[in-house]
């Protein structure tokens, strides 16, 4: 949801006439850091929801 709401500031900065090139990579970045956050969390869950003779297949 986070990123999804990172993603829609754009548009709203174009329409809003305030779309500059900072702000593209102010995205950027803030996308790319909540997407490592997101790949830790999904990486430290796995263990939790598989058991332990599945994590070969999961």
């Amino acid at each position: 949801m986070a990123r999804a709401a990172v993603i829609a500031v754009l548009p709203v900065l174009a329409v809003s006439g305030a779309l500059r090139v900072p702000e593209i990579y102010a995205v950027a970045f803030v996308q790319s850091a909540l997407g490592i956050v997101f790949g830790c969390g999904e990486f430290a869950a796995i263990p939790s929801l598989v058991e332990r003779d599945q994590w070969a297949h999961s």
